[in-house]
């Protein structure tokens, strides 16, 4: 069987392909790294390859795009991510256990300083820490284009629901499109609402409900909504469900609809949205009601049916909502 040989010299005077790579190949190789999330917390990071040779250290450390999804492991390092950067848009994702009561919150300070060039903002923890952390959320974001915040319960006492202030973003957040709260809750008149094309709302308990006009008024003010989710969001204690004088609410442009929580509340609700037959025809609605094993449900699926036989006219036999 025939072999090559190749003499040290000669290999040392060979040019591996990956070498003569552009720069700008190879930060795009590398971005696929940077935005992917370890599996693990002890995992191979993407910033090992600034450790392979003195060339690919140099254009990745001088290429801000791929230091834009903010790491949190150390105050340190969140402030090198952020010197890096430059002037990049900011990916900012932060772990459950950052906003810990008693956490070191150093390196959420230094990350939410640079608000208004923060594109993504997830926000996880307790209603408290989420206050340490409030001022920041009062700077203008210009770049802003989603935001979730989820607030997770001290313990298994009957926490209230961290309310969103009104004045957030300072009222400037032009690019925001896509808005999710979970125990969090805003009200109708904020500023940053009217620009949303997606919204999603989850409330596990009564303690964050909304009364019906209440959602029907935040419901109103974007005016592009593609796409809601509302879980557990109205409160279907006493009467207040139904007792709005809100009129229906058009969402000409909704494509998405998915609906969680007691068939009162889901009914009344679908009662007072408005959507075209056109939009109606391109769209996705799903409704799982929570008591939809019960008796008292039957008249909840009626009012579905009754819903559904409105909005489909012409459409044929095939099924609007998925009532699950």
């Amino acid at each position: 069987m025939a072999s090559a040989y190749i003499q040290p010299s000669e290999m040392s005077q060979t040019t591996p392909p990956v070498a003569r790579l552009p720069p700008e190949i190879l930060c795009h190789i590398f971005s696929y790294l940077s935005t992917r999330p370890p599996p693990h917390h002890d995992s191979w990071m993407w910033q090992t390859v600034t450790h392979v040779c003195m060339s690919w250290r140099a254009i990745a450390i001088a290429s801000p795009l791929l230091w834009t999804h903010v790491d949190f492991r150390s105050y340190e390092w969140t402030r090198e991510f952020l010197r890096r950067s430059q002037s990049a848009p900011l990916y900012v994702h932060t772990q459950d256990h950052l906003l810990q009561p008693g956490g070191d919150l150093a390196s959420i300070h230094w990350a939410l300083e640079e608000m208004p060039r923060i594109r993504e903002l997830h926000l996880v923890g307790h209603p408290d820490t989420l206050e340490a952390v409030e001022e920041h959320l009062l700077q203008a974001a210009p770049q802003l284009e989603t935001l979730t915040i989820s607030v997770t319960p001290r313990g298994k006492g009957h926490d209230p629901a961290y309310v969103l202030s009104r004045d957030v973003f300072d009222g400037h957040a032009p690019r925001l499109r896509r808005l999710s709260l979970r125990m969090c809750c805003i009200e109708p008149s904020m500023p940053i609402l009217p620009g949303l094309t997606h919204l999603s709302m989850d409330v596990p308990d009564a303690r964050g409900s909304y009364h019906m006009g209440t959602l029907l008024e935040i419901l109103s003010q974007p005016t592009r909504l593609e796409a809601v989710v509302i879980k557990g969001a109205v409160t279907d204690g006493e009467t207040r469900i139904c007792d709005t004088d809100h009129g229906a609410v058009s969402l000409p442009r909704l494509s998405s609809l998915r609906l969680s929580g007691s068939t009162a509340a889901c009914t009344h609700l679908l009662a007072h949205l408005s959507i075209p037959r056109s939009a109606v025809r391109r769209s996705s609605y799903r409704i799982l009601l929570a008591d939809n094993k019960d008796d008292n449900a039957s008249d909840g699926l009626d009012l579905l049916d009754s819903v559904e036989r409105e909005t489909s006219d012409g459409m044929g036999s095939e099924s609007i909502w998925t009532v699950t």
